[in-house]
């Protein structure tokens, strides 16, 4: 019962995440290229001027710079050339027709990124420290002596309490 619930479950968010519920291609009558245009509009209306973009064109070359302008019909990008140790270069700006624009993403910035990869790393060392800890504490009995390195308790002092069931008499 509990296994039939369970396929079930994982069908209906399998079914959520992918789309099941999106009308087949049989039933819309709006022409593919309108709504791809419409996409990258609105992904575009999302993206502000000066944003780092990568734009992927129809024929598959790819453009990465910052967004220079927007206009009805197309995109200016300017790419940039970095070198090491000096300052980035304008290599060339492209204008770009929406009409040929696969896909359209806004990269991080430079800020976003280091922050990204510093958040990850106090994760992880969050994590590790966590479980370096929990370790050791499951490690420590809490009856454990640390003097005694494993040795009986000498024969004058209080042992653990016998929980065998025999009673010792009282002298």
């Amino acid at each position: 019962m509990t296994r039939t619930l369970a396929v079930a479950l994982i069908a209906a968010v399998c079914a959520a995440l992918f789309g099941v519920d999106r009308p087949s291609a049989a039933q819309t009558a709006v022409p593919p290229q309108v709504t791809a245009r419409q996409a990258i509009e609105t992904r575009l209306a999302g993206i502000k001027v000066n944003s780092p973009v990568k734009v992927r064109r129809l024929d598959g070359t790819t453009v990465e710079g910052l967004l220079a302008e927007k206009r009805a019909d197309d995109i200016s990008v300017d790419v940039y050339r970095k070198r090491p140790f000096r300052r980035i270069q304008l290599v060339r700006r492209d204008t770009i027709l929406l009409s040929e624009i696969k896909d359209v993403r806004k990269l991080l910035t430079e800020k976003q990124r280091a922050a990204l990869a510093a958040g990850v790393t106090a994760g992880v060392l969050l994590g590790t420290c966590a479980i370096a800890l929990a370790s050791y504490h499951a490690s420590a009995s809490p009856n454990a002596n640390p003097s005694s390195d494993g040795q009986p308790p000498p024969a004058g002092s209080e042992a653990a309490p016998d929980h065998s069931g025999v009673t010792a008499a009282a002298s």
